[in-house]
């Protein structure tokens, strides 16, 4: 049954859909532990009509680390007839899960290509919190990144690259989007740009040298003083004769963009 039918069905029976979504909110609330009895219950919800109950079943799982529905976020971030936010919340979850199964990178490399831009953006930060270093994963991303228009999936792209790039073509991609565009994707390049010198010391200087070189401007009278301020933290930390920081210490300064752009996280 597709999405559309399943939305109507809903609609046509609001009492008996609502008591179902408050169930399932209680679990997500209560819930810690995958008993018998709490797996079963989260299968009827994932066969809701109602996307909101299926949502919160895609929570439960993560919430109580429930591995034997761990393969139903990888079957539902590719489902076509899956509601948007759903799809989105499971490529979320399968970092917070830790699943790094061959066809979990699979899905979220299908993902980068979704109609949706946050399953894209989610899958691509999933992709950089999950995975190392990896040359076809970095041709992927940089794929991703050619047909890309939206702002915070470029970013997160970007932010990707940075924890899995590993030739030169990565390295010239992140230089070229710090170099100019958006702010965002700008703040997120120079990081990526710094954490591929980390990982790859014959790099290190010439990122170095990029964040150096780079453009203080940026729209707006708030955005320009906080792009300054970070490119000018990274050009310290990176001046001559200094240790080059660390990968994981880069990574604490990327913006998490979806706890508004002042938040740091560490993936």
């Amino acid at each position: 049954m597709n999405l559309i039918c399943r939305n109507i069905k809903v609609l046509l029976h609001p009492r008996r859909y609502r008591a179902e979504l408050a169930e399932a909110q209680r679990m997500l609330r209560s819930v810690t532990e995958a008993t018998n009895g709490v797996v079963q219950r989260v299968r009827r919800f994932l066969e809701s009509d109602s996307w909101e109950v299926r949502n919160c079943a895609v929570k439960i799982i993560a919430r109580t680390s429930c591995e034997e529905l761990y393969d139903t976020l990888v079957v539902k971030l590719v489902e076509r007839d899956e509601a948007g936010i759903v799809r989105r919340n499971c490529a979320e979850m399968l970092p917070t899960v830790g699943l790094r199964t061959p066809e979990a990178v699979a899905a979220l490399c299908q993902a980068l290509g979704d109609w949706y831009w946050e399953v894209r953006a989610e899958a691509a930060r999933a992709l950089a919190l999950l995975c190392e270093e990896s040359s076809e994963l970095e041709h992927k991303l940089l794929d991703a990144l050619a047909e890309e228009e939206n702002i915070e999936v470029r970013a997160s792209i970007a932010q990707a690259l940075g924890r899995i790039a590993v030739g030169q073509s990565g390295f010239d991609a992140l230089a070229a989007l710090a170099s100019e565009g958006p702010w965002l994707v700008r703040h997120q390049a120079a990081i990526a740009v710094l954490e591929m010198g980390a990982r790859r010391m014959d790099l290190d200087e010439a990122a170095a040298d990029l964040i150096r070189r780079l453009d203080l401007l940026a729209e707006g009278a708030a955005t320009k003083s906080v792009f300054r301020q970070s490119i000018l933290e990274l050009a310290d930390l990176t001046a001559r004769g200094r240790p080059f920081p660390s990968p994981e210490s880069l990574r604490r300064r990327y913006f998490h963009l979806k706890q508004g752009w002042l938040r740091r996280t560490a993936p």
